[in-house]
C-alpha cells in the first residue's frame, strides 16, 4: 500500500497525473469505439445480400440492395407497376433496422414536428434472421383499411428468392415466390 501511495505521490508532484488520467480515457473511449464498432457490423447485411437482381413476368420483378453510409438502400419494383425505395439504418434493437424518411434539402427549414406513419401513410421496417432480410412494407388508405408486404428475401446460389406475402386488410395473406437472377 505504502508503494502504491509513493507512486501516486510521485505523480502528482511530477505533474504527471493529468496525463495517465488522459490516457485512461483515451484508453477506455477508445474501448467502447471498438465495442460500438463491432456492435454495428453485426446489424449490417451479410455480402451476398447486396447486388442487383431481375426476372421477368413475376410479381417481384426487380430487386437492388445497395450500401449506404450507416446502412443499406432496397428498391424493389412489383410486377403491377408499384415501386419501392427505401434507406435503412440499424435501430436500437440488433438485427432490426428503421426506415430513414427525409424530406431533403427542404427538411432543414421545416419547424413542423415529423408526421407519424398514419399521417404519412406508410410505414416500412427490416430486420435479418438467419441470413434473410424481412422488408416491411405497409401502407394506410384514408379509410384506415391497409396494405402489408412482407418480402423475405435470400441468396440461393447464385440467384435471389424473394417470397413476397401481400395481405389487404381483413383478407387472407397472398404468397408468391420468385426467383431472381443477378444483373451483369
Amino acid at each position: 500500500m505504502e508503494a502504491k501511495d509513493s507512486v501516486r505521490n510521485h505523480l502528482r508532484r511530477t505533474g504527471k497525473v493529468t496525463s495517465r488520467a488522459g490516457e485512461l480515457c483515451a484508453a477506455v473511449v477508445g474501448l467502447v469505439l471498438l465495442l460500438a464498432t463491432g456492435t454495428v457490423a453485426a446489424t449490417t447485411l451479410p455480402d451476398a445480400l447486396f447486388g442487383d437482381w431481375r426476372g421477368e413476368g413475376t410479381a417481384v420483378r426487380a430487386v437492388t440492395i445497395e450500401r449506404e453510409a450507416e446502412g443499406f438502400r432496397a428498391r424493389v419494383r412489383y410486377g403491377d407497376g408499384d415501386r419501392l425505395e427505401v434507406a435503412f439504418v440499424p435501430a436500437a434493437r440488433p438485427e432490426v433496422f428503421a426506415a430513414v424518411e427525409s424530406r431533403g434539402f427542404f427538411e432543414m427549414f421545416s419547424f413542423s414536428r415529423p408526421k407519424g406513419p398514419l399521417e404519412r401513410g406508410r410505414f416500412d421496417w427490416a430486420r435479418l434472421a438467419d441470413g434473410t432480410l424481412y422488408i416491411y412494407h405497409l401502407r394506410f388508405a384514408d379509410d384506415g383499411s391497409f396494405l402489408l408486404d412482407r418480402l423475405a428475401i435470400r441468396r440461393e446460389g447464385g440467384d435471389l428468392t424473394v417470397t413476397l406475402q401481400r395481405r389487404r386488410h381483413a383478407s387472407a395473406p397472398v404468397v408468391t415466390h420468385v426467383r431472381l437472377a443477378p444483373v451483369p
